[in-house]
């Protein structure tokens, strides 16, 4: 995607690994909006989703609509999100027809999820995910490989006493719960999280010192028993300050 100086985003598609593109869509924004994310369909290649934040602060989805195989996306089909987090909202496929959308607004960390290709929204955030006044994206969500129902995403607060929220999903969206404990010592800000099927690890970097903790059996242990101990430090990088991604390569 990008985005010009017109107001519109353009959705652009290559079928020759990257090497030449094509455009799919341009979709309206107005002046000042904001792009959230692309994503791809787990199991048909042929479709995406797309959401940003308008001008006038109101939540898209756009969706394209040809499938079963067809050799270019679109057209696109654009909702409106309601009572949907401002800025850069972020979205995923978990399943077939089913989208989660996560976001973040001043008081309110908001997580939303759709059965039905983002036609339709439910609310899937804990009140308990908006009691800090600030919380920044860290990533959006992510899931984990071969399994769609279980999803993990990480915020930040940060307001003058961090609250940073791990959250997890083990039925596609529709709930969440927060984590029990953080590692221990100068956490600061968290930076990104990346999680590897080979092991069901869950890692998450961090600015201060730029550390890389582990957190193992992450899809299967329970979210609400986790301890400081049960975190294991991975790497911190000497002589640096700030891991800005994080990426599971491989076993």
């Amino acid at each position: 995607m990008s985005k010009p100086a017109t107001g519109t985003y353009k959705v652009f598609f290559s079928d020759t690994n990257g090497d030449s593109w094509l455009l799919a869509q341009e979709l309206t924004i107005g002046t000042g909006g904001q792009y959230g994310s692309i994503a791809a369909h787990p199991t048909d290649s042929s479709r995406v989703a797309v959401s940003w934040q308008t001008s006038s602060n109101t939540t898209k989805v756009a969706v394209n609509t040809f499938a079963n195989g067809s050799p270019t996306p679109g057209p696109f089909t654009t909702y409106s999100v309601p009572n949907a987090a401002g800025s850069a909202p972020q979205i995923i496929w978990a399943g077939a027809t089913r989208l989660v959308l996560v976001g973040d607004r001043a008081g309110a960390f908001r997580l939303q999820y759709s059965v039905n290709d983002g036609q339709t929204w439910s609310d899937a955030n804990p009140s308990s995910f908006s009691t800090t006044s600030v919380y920044e994206l860290t990533e959006g969500v992510i899931t984990k490989a071969g399994d769609l129902s279980v999803l993990f995403t990480f915020c930040k607060s940060s307001d003058s006493s961090p609250r940073h929220v791990l959250a997890r999903s083990t039925d596609a969206g529709s709930t969440w719960t927060n984590i029990s404990a953080l590692p221990s010592g100068t956490l600061t800000t968290p930076q990104a999280i990346a999680y590897d099927p080979g092991d069901d690890s869950l890692y998450v970097a961090w600015w201060a010192s730029s550390r890389v903790t582990k957190l193992p059996n992450a899809s299967t242990r329970d979210w609400g028993a986790v301890t400081a101990g049960d975190w294991i430090e991975i790497a911190a990088s000497p002589g640096r300050t700030g891991v800005r991604g994080l990426v599971v390569l491989g076993n």
